[in-house]
Order: structure tokens, then sequence, then C-alpha cells
């Protein structure tokens, strides 16, 4: 895509916030709502999560995932590898009060994750 697309996608994205991840579980496809924490002009998008999750299994079994969102009139359906990333400074650096919601203990926990999207594709 062209910088102006990747921007577009993005903005779309940091919009809507929500996405429904979709990940490959025991032969079949299966779809969640999570909120993106950031999604980057690299197209990297980023979200947190626990680490004894079903999302962070079928990352870790399976990188190729799909995440999609939609507004009112449009949508965006973004592919791209999956990793699960426990670096405690990045997860420092993504870190705000809606996380403290779900994942009390912190960013030092071990407990607490970050999940990662690489992209690779987008369709608008």
């Amino acid at each position: 895509m062209a910088n102006e697309e990747v921007r577009k996608v993005i903005e779309f994205v940091n919009d809507v916030r929500i996405g429904m991840v979709t990940t490959q579980s025991q032969g079949r496809l299966v779809s969640r709502p999570l909120t993106v924490i950031e999604a980057k002009e690299d197209g990297d998008l980023w979200f947190f999560s626990t680490a004894e999750s079903a999302v962070v299994r079928e990352f870790e079994a399976q990188d190729l995932v799909n995440v999609s969102f939609s507004g009112n009139k449009e949508w965006v359906s973004i592919s791209g590898r999956a990793s699960v990333v426990r670096d405690v400074a990045k997860k420092k650096e993504l870190w705000n009060p809606v996380v403290e919601t779900f994942a009390t203990e912190g960013p030092g926990s071990p407990d607490t994750v970050l999940l990662r999207i690489d992209s690779e594709s987008a369709e608008y």
C-alpha cells in the first residue's frame, strides 16, 4: 500500500479501536473482540491480554491471523503474523489505565502479555 493508504488504515484502526481478531484453533477459525492499544505506521498492531488466555495459545500455535474493524460506512481487514511479547519495558511503554481494569498486577506481571500483529496486507 502507498503511504497515504497506510495512513488512512492506521487512522481508521486507531479511531475504531476494537477489532475482531481471527485465529486458528483445532482446525477451525475463531474470532474475538480485542481493543487495539496502538496501531503504528509500520503496520504493527498491539493488544494486551492475560498470559493464560486462549488467544495467547492460538498465537503461539499458529501465527497467521486476521483482524477486522468496522465503522458505520468503512471497514478494514488486516492479515499478518502474530506473536506474544513478554518484554516488561514494552509493556510499560504501552501501559494505560484501561489495561489496569483487567490486569491489576501491573505491566511487570508475567500474567500480562502483549499481542503483536505484524501486518502483511490490508483491504478496506
